[in-house]
């Protein structure tokens, strides 16, 4: 098999390709979405050192809430991502410290 590089990368758009991409899957029939995460405990202070993804921001900063055990730290991460299985399974490594908002 035989193809020219350069002519490939333009055509599919290769520096753009993975730019909304958890993991390497692009579903190229849907554009990208702003996903917002809710981050509490443990989990906000991490997202808020090494971001998730290079879209990501945290708008409010970490902010506090109480509740019956006490006081609990949270931030709302917004990422424009391809909606995939990648980020669900991104999002399952922090268990029930991550919550999906929209």
């Amino acid at each position: 098999m035989k193809y020219k590089y350069k002519e490939l990368a333009e055509r599919v758009d290769l520096k753009n390709y993975f730019k909304y991409c958890i993991g390497v899957y692009n579903p190229n029939d849907k554009g990208p979405v702003v996903i917002r995460i809710k981050f509490t405990g443990w989990a906000c202070t991490y997202v808020t050192k090494n971001s998730i993804h290079h879209t990501q921001s945290i708008p409010k900063g970490i902010e506090k809430e109480v509740n019956i055990d006490g006081e609990i730290i949270f931030c709302i991460v917004h990422i424009k991502v391809y909606d995939t299985d990648e980020l669900k399974f991104l999002l399952g490594r922090f268990r029930n410290y991550a919550e999906r908002l929209n």
